[in-house]
């Protein structure tokens, strides 16, 4: 016959087994959580990246080239998915406003009338001032995707 305080200690043993399983498993999904926000911020921080290098690679040039828009669409593709609708957009009216910023700056050149060649010279003023209002501006579109904590 078992002494009483093993009867008694095997019966304290059990639930405090069980409640550190409970804790590990606990602390474990935290982790986890963890883990899975800084892939999330290692792929966003990617694409954030890109786009500011590629609104400066306009500000530096003046434009951007067609490889250059083929390279920021590659670049930017997942940002969806990653970010959300808002972002998606932004994206979108960036590629939009770098091409017709392209287009303008073609055909410039290609413009024999000066009144043409002046209105497509305004136009490549305002698209410009967007990309240096964009370059100082667009990181508090990502602010909220990019905060580790919270």
């Amino acid at each position: 016959m078992e002494p009483k305080w093993i009867t008694t200690l095997s019966a304290l043993l059990t639930p405090t087994i069980a409640i550190i399983a409970v804790l590990v498993a606990i602390r474990q999904s935290k982790i986890n959580q963890n883990k899975l926000r800084l892939e999330l911020f290692d792929r966003r921080i990617e694409i954030f990246q890109k786009i500011g290098a590629y609104l400066s690679e306009i500000l530096q040039t003046g434009y951007a080239t067609n490889s250059e828009l083929t390279q920021f669409l590659r670049d930017t593709q997942y940002a969806y998915f990653v970010f959300g609708k808002d972002i998606q957009e932004y994206v979108e009216e960036i590629y939009k406003k770098s091409n017709d910023l392209y287009t303008v700056v073609v055909m410039f050149d290609k413009l024999k009338d000066s009144k043409a060649q002046e209105k497509n010279e305004d136009k490549r003023k305002e698209l410009f001032t967007y990309f240096e209002k964009e370059i100082v501006s667009f990181r508090k579109r990502f602010e909220k995707y990019l905060k580790l904590q919270g």
